[in-house]
């Protein structure tokens, strides 16, 4: 089986160069902290409002990002607009869960 690497920095670059606004958690997170962790991806939690969301859905486009789930279909993240009346704090909110660069 080949292992396939991931150029963590280069991801976060690249948001960082988006004006995306985030912060890593995760098993990147806990590396970058000193803990002798393994990882086979990022994690990152990023402001939700809309300017924001824009700027992430940029960056995940340049950086050619799609769902893990069936790779072979490369489904790519899309913008989910949650009605206002139902979750006003999820507008603007992105369902990209499992996505992969």
């Amino acid at each position: 089986m080949s292992q396939v690497r991931i150029d963590f920095g280069g991801i976060l670059r690249t948001l960082a160069d988006h004006g995306v606004q985030f912060i890593v958690v995760g098993g990147v997170a806990a590396a970058l902290h000193g803990s002798p962790v393994s990882t086979f991806d990022v994690d990152i939690v990023h402001a939700r409002n809309a300017e924001n969301v824009t700027k992430r859905m940029a960056a995940l486009d340049s950086l050619d990002a799609h769902y893990r789930l069936q790779p072979e279909r490369r489904l790519r993240p899309v913008r989910s607009m949650p009605e206002k009346t139902q979750a006003p704090e999820l507008a603007g909110e992105i369902s990209s869960w499992r996505a992969v660069i």
